[in-house]
């Protein structure tokens, strides 16, 4: 939208870091106030293949900081991305090469929805609502439907998506762009 209006922060870099820290890096700030905790890393084969100080300190599909190195090398070595975080028991799974199935999911579940079309949230009862959904800033809007699940909503998308994780805000329009809502992803 900000390229249709010709803003100038349209082709501004999205922010990868928290505002207020500066040029403190996330793992900086948060290690002066969480511990170190050893676990392990992963790959989707189940494969233990590195270490870290803490499943907080990563994010779902963070490639940069994992140590890795270069497990392969030569032509066509892909990097590892965070695919799931397990902070209970402090594991990280990791996925080889940007487009890994790992990386991708179908469906979420919702909390805290706050409703800012009420019509739509008394049209959910009992069926499914088609709508346009966004996970990520400046994403595009992509296709799912919402059903009430309990207390919560369950958003199944029409194609998966990749790097959505829980905490992360999912925003919801009807089919013609209009904002209906939107939720914490869980």
């Amino acid at each position: 939208m900000a390229k249709k209006f010709h803003l100038p922060t349209a082709d501004k870099k999205d922010s990868q870091g928290i505002c207020f820290l500066g040029k403190v890096g996330l793992q900086d700030f948060l290690s002066r106030y969480l511990p170190l905790k050893k676990g392990i890393i992963l790959d989707t084969s189940g494969k233990i293949i590195g270490k870290h100080n803490g499943a907080y300190f990563y994010t779902i599909g963070q490639r940069r900081g994992l140590n890795l190195g270069n497990r392969e090398k030569g032509v066509g070595s892909e990097p590892y991305y965070v695919a799931e975080k397990d902070a209970r028991s402090n594991v990280i799974l990791v996925a080889k090469g940007e487009n890994n199935p790992a990386l991708y999911i179908k469906k979420i579940k919702l909390t805290n929805i706050n409703w800012i079309d009420p019509v739509s949230n008394k049209n959910l009862a009992g069926k499914k609502l088609k709508v346009l959904m966004r996970v990520r800033y400046r994403q595009p809007l992509f296709k799912a439907s919402l059903a009430k699940n309990g207390g919560k909503i369950e958003a199944v998308f029409d194609k998966p998506q990749k790097f959505v994780a829980p905490g992360q805000s999912a925003v919801f329009y009807n089919t013609k762009g209009i904002l209906l809502g939107g939720g914490v992803i869980i």
